[in-house]
This record gives structure tokens, sequence and C-alpha cells, in this order.
């Protein structure tokens, strides 16, 4: 990443530079001040303090130099958007995000550092948002610990607009929010549930129905909070669970209806708004 200094900044020590208006952590400067040319300015190594003069080029080396010990798989991906800092990819339904027991070669993580590989770029997997492996649509990675670190930043602090598509059983109210607790169920490490104020974690759900037929409502949920499984739980609460969620409604041979569809945030790097959507899954089509 190259910055040329203004005016505005003219006299500030490096070091404050890099923490005030990069926003980056006393863990990434380190990590930057180890890389042989992790930060120069003007094509020269400095150190944090360096004193910036209006014109001087400061340049950092985020490219990452962590090793990943997930294998590769050649797994066709659909790219949505992508630039040097960040991927966002459309994951399909019954793909784990991660690998893990009994998924060593089938996730998104192995279809993606073979992606990254195939294309000559040098990255591990970081995924920012996480997807359920039954719920279909836009996960989004970052390339460098750099940009994950502001990702996870900006999501933390409320910054990132999530909207989902779900068919859920039942015709809902035309809209409305869910603010119920949600909480892990006794004796499960899987299964959640809607709980008193006084226990669990805030959990916030808006819905507006899109359209109603044969028994099946088409909605649009934006999930104010993440919560593992808070749409999931919050649209069984109301009477309307999605359709082929066999946790929580009905196995009804049907695959999980629920599609993560745009997504909207602040870019790592240049701050600009972000906007990324998926198109919608054919087989929700034929229901609504």
């Amino acid at each position: 990443m190259n910055y040329v200094i203004t005016n505005e900044h003219d006299g500030l020590l490096l070091r404050t530079f890099l923490q005030q208006q990069l926003l980056l952590s006393h863990a990434e400067i380190t990590r930057l001040k180890a890389k042989e040319n992790g930060i120069t300015v003007n094509g020269n190594h400095v150190t944090v303090r360096y004193i910036l003069r209006t014109g001087d080029c400061v340049c950092l080396d985020i490219s990452d130099t962590e090793c990943s010990d997930i294998c590769k798989t050649d797994i066709p991906l659909s790219v949505l958007y992508e630039d040097e800092h960040i991927i966002a990819v459309d994951k399909i339904s019954g793909m784990p995000t991660h690998p893990s027991h009994g998924h060593y070669d089938d996730t998104l993580a192995n279809a993606l550092l073979y992606y990254f590989e195939k294309n000559g770029q040098s990255s591990v997997f970081r995924a920012v948002t996480r997807l359920d492996k039954d719920t279909s649509g836009i996960v989004l990675c970052a390339k460098s610990a750099y940009a994950c670190s502001r990702l996870s930043s900006d999501m933390q602090n409320g910054k990132f607009k999530k909207s989902y598509i779900a068919l859920v059983h039942g015709d809902i109210q035309a809209c409305g929010v869910i603010n119920k607790n949600i909480r892990r169920r006794e004796k499960s490490v899987i299964l959640r549930c809607v709980c008193d104020e006084s226990e669990g974690k805030t959990a916030i759900t808006e819905y507006e129905k899109i359209s109603y037929k044969n028994g099946i409502s088409f909605v649009s949920l934006k999930a104010v909070t993440g919560r593992t499984h808070q749409l999931r739980v919050h649209c069984q609460h109301v009477g309307c669970a999605i359709v082929g969620d066999a946790l929580y409604g009905i196995n009804d041979g049907e695959r999980l209806m629920l599609h993560a569809k745009s997504l909207m945030f602040p870019h790592p790097v240049t701050q600009k708004l972000i906007t990324v959507d998926s198109p919608i899954p054919e087989r929700f089509k034929r229901f609504i």
C-alpha cells in the first residue's frame, strides 16, 4: 500500500500516522517492522520515529507471509467481487466454510486457496463473514492480516449491512422486528434457543415479507446482530421455520432455504462503501 503525505500530516511521526490515520495496531506495526521492506518512505527503510514531510511516499508491504496447512482443492468458485485486498465469493449450500472432521478437502477454504495459487496470489484463508454449511450466499474474505483486522473491526462496530432472503413456512406478518436473546440449548453444543433478557446474548432480526404462495412466505431478513443460527432460531420463534431447516423446523427434503443476498461494508484500505450482491438461487425460484 502506498500513501502520499499531504500538508495535513506534515511533521507527524511515522508511528503516529500508522496508528491514528491508518489505524494499525501495535502488533501490525511490529509485524511490518520485522519484514525487510515492511515500511519504507521514498523507497528507503526508515524507523517509525521518522518525521513525515509533505510529498513523502509511505509504502507498506502487507503481503501475506504466513503458511497454511489447509490443502488446496480444485472446486469451482463464483467470485462476486475481488481486488488486491479482498475477495467475496458466492458459497453454495452444503459447502462448509472451514475444514473440520469429515470435511478436510471440500470446503470454501480448500477451494479459495487453490484459486489463489492458480492466480499467482500469496494468501492464507481469512474469512471475515461466515455462513452455516447449508446456508448459501456471500462470504467475504481478506487477503492480508491488515485487511482482515480492519474489516473485523468495522464489522464489530456495526458498519456492515447484511441482507438475507429466505423461504419460511406459513404466512408471516408483513414486516417486523424480532428482538429476542439467544443462548445455547442445554446439553447441546450446536442448537440455540431464544431466552429471557437476563440470559444469552442480544439478538435482533428485521424482516419483511416479499410474497406469499402455497403456504410459503418469501422474506427478506436483516441480521442487526450476528449470533449463531440467529435467523433460523428467530424464524422458528415466530412460528415460521425456514424451509429445509431440519434443526429448527421440518425435515421436508429441501435444502436450507436461506441465502446471504447482499453485503455492504467499507473497504479496508480506501474506506469506500462496497456493495456486493448475489443472485437468487434457482431453487428458490420454484417457490416465488
